[in-house]
């Protein structure tokens, strides 16, 4: 039969002494904010077709109370989506990773923009053990930042062979 879930999860997340870096000194950590973040995570699998589907999405609302602002590099929606199928001894598939933007700093302006990412992949698993795997991560070569003035890789090729123990 074909195996589904949904999950919706809820959550508080309340946080004093929160780590920054102080604007006088940017190389020395202090313990020094309050932060909150309220939001809902969705989860879900099902197979359509003979397509397994996975789908995922938070919806948050993440604060620096000690400054009543955004807190820094955390988006308020973030979500992805992957889809599967079987093609004789191979899982091939695609992901869709999104986020929204976010502000990078309470010392800056920046905003860091959303962006969108899309991978393909292929796998193979050999016996019970062993599962060869191949994706082409960021296939359209998307450019975003996690931090600002810091680039992440744009189009990449992995493979990877994994063992698993019993």
């Amino acid at each position: 039969g074909v195996h589904q879930t949904f999950r919706i999860v809820y959550f508080e997340i309340d946080t004093t002494n929160s780590i920054e870096y102080s604007d006088d000194s940017p190389y020395e950590p202090s313990n020094a904010y309050i932060t909150k973040n309220r939001g809902v995570e969705s989860t879900g699998q099902t197979e359509w077709g003979g397509i397994r589907i996975r789908a995922s999405l938070v919806i948050q609302n993440p604060k620096n109370l000690t400054y009543d602002e955004a807190l820094s590099r955390r988006a308020k929606r973030y979500g992805s989506l992957d889809l599967t199928k079987r093609i004789e001894a191979y899982d091939v598939g695609v992901k869709v990773f999104a986020s929204s933007e976010r502000k990078d700093s309470h010392y800056s302006t920046d905003i860091l923009d959303s962006y969108t990412l899309f991978s393909v992949y292929a796998s193979r698993q050999f016996g019970k053990d062993w599962v060869a795997r191949v994706k082409l991560h960021n296939i359209l070569d998307e450019s975003y930042q996690l931090a600002y003035g810091y680039n992440t890789p744009g189009r990449m090729l992995t493979a990877t062979l994994s063992y698993q123990f019993h």
